[in-house]
């Protein structure tokens, strides 16, 4: 497998990569799995997710995706009614952030070593 493009993730306002899709969690819960278009080897599942953590709770505040039918997706057509932010209430587990220089590179996964 690739090496995996990461979710973005904000923090007190800055991008960090986050190796982690939360999203991916509410689609095995629930067991639906929107039609994305994977867009290359580099992103399997079709999408990145733009996640901000605000009041130490964790949310989706944008998507980069495309369905098969070529349309873009948004928040508002995956969470009908919740436009710019969505709550990852079904969300529990830890985030990872690489943070400092890269010390090792495996092309597979996020399998990606830092400081």
């Amino acid at each position: 497998m690739t090496a995996q493009v990461g979710e973005t993730l904000l923090i007190d306002g800055e991008k960090h990569e986050m190796f982690n899709e939360p999203l991916s969690f509410l689609f095995a819960m629930t067991g639906r799995v929107p039609a994305f278009v994977p867009n290359s080897t580099a992103c399997w599942r079709g999408y990145v997710g733009t996640w901000e953590i605000r009041n130490e709770r964790l949310y989706l505040i944008g998507i980069e995706a495309s369905f098969m039918g070529g349309e873009p997706a948004s928040l508002e057509t995956i969470f009908p009614g919740f436009p710019n932010r969505m709550f990852a209430h079904w969300y529990s587990g830890t985030l990872p952030v690489p943070l400092g220089e890269l010390l090792e590179y495996e092309h597979i996964g996020y399998a990606r070593m830092h400081e």
